[in-house]
């Protein structure tokens, strides 16, 4: 219903619009169009409509259906966008008695800094061949060993492994004292000491959906010798901390993330169709007290099993039995914000040569990373990212070259006067819409400057060095 203008008739048509005569012109803008620009801005345009001429007030720009201006020219500029984002857009004509006529929303999807993400099929490095290690399910690459992994079996476990590379023994660590109820996943990051790495081993499981407390043991990584024994380590110096749901509502839970960023610290439950995402503050990881976990939203993610952050905090895998999702993370952004945001999937071999597949984690380059699972003789599985894979290599041929900078100087973008103008062909490496100096300082940062006078192969043969070893962010 609405009221009637005076002198005009009420439209007969089922589509009318409110208070306009049959036949006139749509008062909505024109021509509405959406031009990317580059990974961090987007650039809107439109023509004003044809009726009422002279009545229009202002524009309205709507973005996710949230006013985001108000504007009397036909273009827009939206500089906020982040890459690996979805948005939706519309046009509204605002006329001078208030009323606003509205285009229909246009979806607009912005690719990662680099374009869509690839990776090379499975590759098994090695199988853990130790009697016992049968039910492995966490997963994390250490901080403190070159080449190395720690795991755990699934379950009331009171211990931790460190393997290499090839699966093989390197050394375990047993807790004194500790009662585990279920282990189910294994996390690195910051602690209560600067500049030190810890381990923190979540007993969060519970297949009946049954707990309400979840106990999470955390201490600092330590650098075991490689003597390929099978003799554990034993300590008492490691924390307990405990945790409570803030409903009286039961959960399994097998993910845990530790945000390198903040030293937060994340459960994801494991549910049938979403994950509920509940997070205790750095400040509040403190032994001897109750923490009440912080439910902070869900994500559409049925069964998670595991998780993972990357180094920098810029990336967060989350896997199932079955697939694997990336979630990218731009600067300043939430844990929970990047995870509500578009994901690009990640392949995992999958049942049946991985059997309730759990573990996943990054290695130090960034986009590559590795998944074991349980079962006999398991194997360690490694996930190359291919594309985009090299900062400097804005042909994507493989090979960061003489070519890719020629081609990035001739678009003329360099540290020009324009702002967030530029793609990952045109300069853009580090995903900030510019091409300047840091780009250069980041791509050559990368050692891999005419490292080879041919394009690499599809699948680059596999460097374990590499894998480990720092090489900045693509993000």
């Amino acid at each position: 219903q609405w009221s009637q203008v005076e002198g005009w008739t009420a439209s007969a048509r089922m589509n009318g619009s409110p208070g306009l005569p049959d036949g006139v012109a749509d008062p909505r803008p024109n021509e509405f169009r959406v031009t990317t620009v580059s990974s961090r801005q987007l650039l809107l345009t439109w023509t004003a409509p044809e009726y009422p001429a002279g009545l229009v007030s202002r524009y309205v720009v709507y973005r996710d259906d949230v006013s985001i201006d108000v504007t009397r020219q036909t273009k827009f500029n939206d500089l906020t966008v982040t890459p690996a984002a979805n948005y939706q857009y519309r046009i509204a004509t605002r006329f001078t008695d208030g009323t606003e006529y509205s285009t229909p929303p246009l979806a607009v999807h912005i690719e990662p800094v680099g374009g869509g993400v690839k990776f090379a099929p499975a590759r098994v490095l090695g199988t853990v061949q130790l009697d016992g290690l049968n039910e492995l399910s966490g997963l994390v690459a250490s901080r403190q060993i070159a080449h190395a992994f720690w795991t755990h079996n699934d379950g009331p476990q009171d211990a931790i492994y460190a393997i290499d590379s090839e699966g093989r023994w390197i050394g375990g660590l047993q807790f004194l004292d500790a009662v585990m109820f279920d282990v189910e996943d294994i996390a690195i990051g910051p602690g209560p000491v600067a500049n030190v790495d810890y381990i923190y081993v979540g007993d969060i499981g519970g297949n009946n959906d049954d707990r309400t407390t979840v106990q999470i043991l955390r201490i600092a990584e330590p650098l075991l010798i490689d003597d390929h024994g099978a003799t554990l380590a034993t300590t008492s110096a490691y924390d307990m901390l405990t945790f409570e749901y803030p409903d009286t509502h039961g959960y399994n839970a097998e993910s845990l993330l530790v945000d390198p960023q903040t030293g937060d610290l994340f459960i994801l439950t494991k549910e049938s169709q979403a994950a509920h995402i509940y997070r205790a503050p750095a400040s509040q990881l403190t032994p001897g007290t109750v923490v009440t976990l912080e439910l902070i939203g869900e994500i559409d993610f049925p069964r998670a099993s595991g998780a993972d952050i990357s180094q920098t905090g810029g990336e967060i895998l989350i896997r199932n039995e079955d697939l694997a999702r990336l979630y990218v993370r731009n600067d300043g952004q939430s844990v929970f914000a990047a995870l509500s945001r578009s994901y690009l999937d990640a392949p995992v071999v999958g049942r049946p040569d991985e059997p309730n597949g759990e573990g996943v984690t990054f290695g130090g380059r960034p986009g590559d990373y590795f998944t074991i699972s349980e079962g006999s003789n398991p194997a360690l599985h490694y996930f190359q990212r291919t594309s985009p894979y090299l900062a400097g290599d804005a042909n994507h041929d493989g090979v960061f070259d003489s070519s890719d900078l020629v081609a990035v100087f001739a678009a003329g973008e360099y540290e020009d006067e324009a702002e967030l103008n530029s793609l990952w062909a045109e300069g853009d490496w580090n995903g900030d819409g510019e091409f300047t100096s840091a780009d250069l300082v980041l791509a050559f940062s990368m050692g891999a400057y005419e490292q080879s006078s041919t394009a690499a192969p599809a699948y680059p043969a596999m460097d374990v060095d590499a894998c480990f070893a720092p090489h900045g962010t693509l993000f």
